[in-house]
């Protein structure tokens, strides 16, 4: 029974987990089985697979990254994977025989790729909610289970991934009590005064294959286990050089030359927005003018740092601007978002040709410097968000010449003085480019490097208590729940403290055992936070286990659990690492 309260279980060591030796095993007899189509007899000696400390198996078949077959087993004794293995050949058959001709059948079972879950001994969760219970989770690495009385219902990581459901755990839990026969949506005090019930964690070896015919591999989450990043100039440059041609993916075909709406207008619809490998979907059909104009800002940084990447990625910039320029009926206008034109402001600074050869693209530059240009007042300037501050704010800086220089840091300190930790960790970005473009950040400065200190603290490193696991090494722990966790929104901190550490006021270099303490830090910080990046990137390896991998390689996950792809994040992403090179880090 579940106690009241926040009291979850102490996380477990990877030792109390079934062995990857054992896994290895079961994987290579349940391939065999699955590509002949058949399981030997119960009574054989072949049937009888021993597995010790497991008390769940779950087996995946995948054929072009789409799920064909599951089969799983919890009633223990050697002939669990024989079971499991059975019941995924049962329903793969079924699939196949509505899918596809039967001569066919053998030749797609030799193609699927097997992936295969061993759970080891459940563990109960203590808390008075599912979300106080799943705080104790490890999304997509541990399975989940529900007892109602002598009934179970499990959930396993390798499922939950491939379903996109893996960084819910506490929705999960209530999936499956509902499997049980409990009511749909009632939480756990509901539960509770039904029936005797029990919410477990499973620590849990995966192992999958990512090309036909493959050996298995171990799997963290999504990517294979020890697929350690080279977080050097030529790993940076190769990631940026990714994330710009999967950012190119995003483009809507409509906004190609030639393409034409109903008046004969061509469509400038630019970036898609966020995406999801596994259904294929893009929310919201386009992407938002904010999204759309960092992702000008970020390809004109990057051809400006890399003259190899250039020829792809200023064109690519040209191109972003002059769609965001034309706006469709079903677009949202970049002239009603403050924020996109302070970044469009930001972009023509740094490279004035972005508009020289097209009226519509000038038009919008123009707009964009009337707007902040007005917004910069301070009659105007004190009435905005703390957000529209922090940007608007970058942009006046990033333009002196037009905006003036005169109130830049007073502005700039009253925007941070109104924000919160929380709204300083989204603003970050903006906050260390003004500082670096305003010609004095006087207050400022200080207030960066004392906030640097404290997400410094935030950043996951390897630990004997919590033991984290490796792909989030490097990340921006922003909840500080009760396990380590960190996701896409690192992004964030990255580029602000990368920023700040190319710039010699922000960060000094002088000789003084103070600032010589804080560039060493700095330097190891962005070393490591550019390995947890390249770890959320999309490798060939997993696209190929995705139904729309090949739209997502390259691309950067919302976590690594959870295989979304904000846009947001691509282009603050592909800004990160434009700043990184352009300032020789790390």
């Amino acid at each position: 029974m579940l106690t009241a309260g926040l009291v979850c279980s102490p996380w477990v060591a990877a030792d109390d987990a079934p062995s990857t030796e054992q896994a290895v095993a079961a994987w290579i007899t349940a391939d065999a089985w699955v590509r002949t189509g058949e399981v030997p007899p119960a009574e054989s000696e072949k049937a009888q697979v021993p597995l010790s400390g497991v008390e769940a198996v779950s087996i995946v078949l995948r054929l072009g990254g789409r799920i064909v077959a599951v089969g799983e087993d919890a009633e223990g004794g050697p002939e669990m994977l024989r079971r499991a293995t059975g019941r995924l050949l049962s329903e793969c058959s079924a699939t196949l025989r509505q899918r596809w001709p039967e001569a066919m059948h053998d030749a797609l079972r030799r193609q699927s790729l097997l992936e295969i879950d061993l759970a080891g001994p459940a563990e109960p969760l203590l808390g008075s909610t599912f979300a106080e219970a799943a705080a104790a989770i490890d999304p997509g690495r541990d399975a989940l289970a529900f007892r109602r009385g002598n009934r179970w219902a499990r959930a396993y990581p390798g499922r939950l991934l491939a379903a996109g459901l893996a960084g819910d755990p506490a929705a999960t839990f209530g999936r499956l009590a509902t499997e049980t026969g409990l009511p749909r949506g009632a939480g756990l005090p509901e539960l509770l005064a039904l029936d005797s019930i029990g919410v477990y964690r499973m620590p849990t070896v995966r192992l999958g294959q990512f090309e036909s015919g493959g050996l298995p591999e171990p799997l963290i989450r999504q990517e294979p286990e020890g697929n350690a990043p080279t977080v050097d100039a030529s790993g940076v440059r190769t990631l940026a050089a990714d994330l710009l041609r999967h950012l190119q993916r995003q483009r809507h075909e409509s906004a190609a030359p030639g393409a034409e709406n109903l008046e004969g207008q061509t469509r400038g619809l630019g970036l898609r927005g966020d995406h999801d490998p596994i259904s294929g979907r893009h929310d919201p059909f386009t992407a938002p003018p904010l999204a759309q104009a960092i992702a000008v800002l970020a390809a004109t940084r990057l051809a400006e740092a890399d003259e190899d990447l250039a020829p792809v990625a200023g064109p690519f910039a040209r191109q972003l601007l002059a769609d965001l320029a034309r706006v469709d009926p079903i677009e949202a206008s970049p002239l009603e978002s403050l924020e996109a034109l302070a970044v469009v402001s930001i972009a023509a600074a740094l490279d004035p040709t972005l508009a020289a050869e097209d009226a519509a693209t000038a038009a919008l530059v123009d707009a964009a410097d009337d707007a902040i240009g007005r917004a910069i007042r301070p009659e105007a300037f004190e009435s905005l968000s703390p957000g529209l501050k922090a940007i608007v704010a970058a942009a006046a800086a990033s333009n002196p010449g037009v905006h003036g220089a005169e109130g830049t840091t007073e502005r700039l300190n009253a925007a941070w003085n109104v924000c919160d930790d929380t709204t300083r960790v989204g603003l970050m970005p903006w906050f260390a480019w003004a500082a670096r473009q305003a010609p004095d950040a006087g207050d400022l400065a200080g207030e960066l490097d004392r906030f640097r200190t404290r997400l410094l603290e935030l950043q996951i490193e390897p630990s004997s208590a919590l033991d984290p696991a490796e792909d989030l090494l490097g990340g921006f722990d922003l909840e500080r729940g009760p396990r380590p966790r960190s996701d896409a929104r690192s992004v964030l901190p990255g580029l602000g403290l990368a920023i700040m550490l190319a710039d010699g006021d922000l960060t000094p270099r002088s000789a003084d055992a103070n600032d010589l303490q804080t560039l060493r830090r700095s330097i190891v910080s962005q070393r490591e936070a550019l390995g947890f990046l390249q770890r959320l990137a999309v490798s060939s390896l997993a696209a190929a286990t995705l139904p729309h991998g090949d739209i997502a390689r390259g691309g950067i996950r919302d976590a690594a659990w959870d295989s979304r792809q904000s846009i947001m994040v691509q282009a603050i992403a592909l800004w990160w690492l434009a700043e990184c090179i352009d300032s020789g880090l790390p």
